[in-house]
């Protein structure tokens, strides 16, 4: 799981669990963070691509990716032990591909300088069909796809679809089972987040759900076919005694929608969704921001969730990177008392902190201690061993600055 203080993992004595900052992995965590299907995970970082197959030592790509900021990364999953690897880089936005399992890359397509791509999205029942996804100046939503494996890429303009007032359209998913279906979320602060869907490539779009009023979105995932969706929302303005969230069903792909179900004064406020192994599974704010967790389950739609992962189960770093996370785990236990055996509350002191900060724990920034008033940078994203591996992809974006602006962890 990833939370904003670092990926999550399975405690190595089988309780709790420990994490791995983002300072062991290229200095920031990415809300792209992707795996392969064998072990590997692949973080991007504004100096490249790191890999690592166990958190504990990271590695970066070569060739044309090496030193450019990588906006998102995808893995064939159909290609088993020789699947392909592409990221989106650098400016003006660069396709890359790799056959080597992520290791070196060379140059697929280069677009635009107008167009700001920052998704990178493979259909998962057919590699060939591949997604590039992002806005231009005054125009919320351009696409780029190509349908045979990266050899050619058409570029569509769809904005015309969506009412001129749109500002934000956000790519959601491809249909797991129809590589020509795919979902977007448009924002409306005023009646709440629509879900738009496309059954031919993003070419004309029908709106087939609008969120609770004043309501954002805040998780979309498939079921165990792509004819069961869901979709989560939370108010942008919580107000006592309303429904903190809503989760929203379909069991014709996205036609029509199931009343939906309410969240009570526990949660969960939802952050994201993920569908694996027959379970529902979602990102909640921990008992800080008032849920009941920061990872829970669901058998049954959503009606009652069963927790994961807590806060209080966090036991402290990994023991390989702890150097490295000792100004993270200094944060967490003086700010939360979630201590390791080495840092009791009592022992961080102005002194350890500095030298925490000092040590170069800020993704080697010297300036960033105590006295410069800044903090290292935090995002979040899941992961664990036998949990993460399989739904290391949640996207928590909202966590990044929470850290800097004093929010407890999970806090949005």
């Amino acid at each position: 799981m990833a939370a904003n203080f670092g990926l999550l993992l399975p405690g190595t004595d089988g309780k709790g669990w420990q994490f791995a900052c983002e300072e062991s992995f290229g200095g920031r965590l990415s809300d792209r963070i992707r795996t392969d299907g064998r072990g590997r995970i692949f973080a991007p970082a504004s100096t490249g691509l790191y890999l690592s197959t166990d958190t504990c030592g990271w590695h970066r790509a070569t060739g044309a990716v090496d030193g450019s900021t990588v906006w998102d990364v995808a893995v064939d999953a159909t290609g088993g032990a020789t699947a392909q690897v592409w990221a989106l880089a650098s400016d003006p936005r660069t396709v890359l591909s790799s056959t080597d399992g992520g290791e070196g890359f060379v140059v697929n397509k280069v677009f635009g300088a107008d167009l700001r791509f920052y998704r990178l999205v493979i259909a998962p029942s057919d590699a060939a069909v591949m997604y590039v996804v992002g806005y231009a100046a005054k125009i919320p939503y351009v696409a780029a796809r190509s349908d045979n494996r990266g050899a050619t890429w058409t570029v569509d303009d769809t904005t015309s679809a969506f009412p001129p007032e749109v500002r934000t359209v956000e790519f959601l998913g491809v249909h797991p089972e129809q590589p020509q279906t795919v979902f977007v979320r448009v924002e409306n602060a005023d009646t709440g987040d629509q879900i738009w869907k496309s059954t031919n490539a993003g070419r004309s779009w029908r709106k087939v759900l609008t969120l609770d009023t004043a309501e954002a979105q805040w998780g979309f995932a498939f079921g165990a076919s792509g004819q069961t969706v869901f979709a989560a929302g939370r108010p942008i303005l919580e107000r006592q005694g309303t429904p903190t969230g809503h989760l929203y069903s379909s069991h014709d792909g996205g036609e029509t929608w199931d009343p939906p179900v309410a969240s009570g004064q526990q949660g969960p406020r939802y952050r994201c969704l993920d569908f694996r192994d027959g379970r529902l599974l979602a990102c909640g704010g921990d008992q800080l921001a008032g849920d009941a967790f920061l990872l829970g389950a669901s058998d049954d739609e959503g009606k009652t969730w069963t927790p994961v992962i807590r806060l209080a189960d966090v036991r402290g770093p990994k023991a390989c990177v702890a150097d490295m996370c000792r100004a993270t785990s200094v944060w967490l236990c003086e700010s939360y008392d979630i201590c390791d055996g080495d840092t009791p509350p009592a022992a961080v002191t102005d002194a350890a902190r500095d030298v925490a900060f000092d040590a170069g724990t800020c993704g080697g920034n010297q300036a960033c201690g105590k006295a410069s008033g800044c903090s290292c940078q935090i995002a979040a994203r899941f992961a664990s061993k036998d949990l993460v591996l399989p739904f290391m992809l949640f996207i928590a974006m909202w966590v990044r600055k929470r850290r800097r602006q004093g929010k407890p962890p999970g806090e949005s």
